[in-house]
């Protein structure tokens, strides 16, 4: 019966394959929670220009627009941060899925290695059983005589 004789080998790449692919995950789904929040910052940002001219029209007091002005440079700083945290949650998601492709293939080469090993297990019990085979029939070529 054929044993791999690296299959711990094997199972500890598959091991690290998986892990790699929920890493990714992971990098992905803080990426796309940072696309979400910067949606619904430019939103905010471009929906402001209304409540100006909102403010205006009912002719508000200073401080009120004053406030407003201040609310726009926040948004403007979070925006900018939000950019910056973009780039970095790319930048890991681009890490992590190089680190997937790598454990894939290492994983990918164990397996190929097995399959090879397996071929060659083969091909040996099947020359053996010819062997087997070959010796019974030259026996009983000999008896027969």
């Amino acid at each position: 019966m054929f044993k791999f004789r690296f299959q711990t080998l094997l199972k500890v790449r598959k091991i690290r394959s998986d892990e790699a692919q929920q890493a990714l995950a992971e990098a992905q789904r803080t990426y796309y929670a940072l696309q979400g929040e910067r949606a619904a910052c430019l939103s905010e940002i471009e929906g402001s220009g209304d409540e100006l001219l909102e403010l205006f029209r009912r002719q508000a007091r200073p401080i009120e627009v004053s406030m407003f002005y201040n609310y726009q440079r926040y948004l403007q700083h979070r925006l900018g941060a939000l950019e910056q945290q973009i780039d970095a949650a790319h930048a890991e998601v681009e890490k992590r899925r190089e680190a997937l492709i790598k454990a894939r293939r290492e994983h990918k080469a164990m397996e190929r290695l097995k399959e090879i090993m397996h071929g060659r297990y083969r091909q040996e019990q099947e020359r053996l059983e010819m062997k087997v085979i070959d010796d019974m029939a030259v026996t009983r070529h000999a008896r027969s005589k």
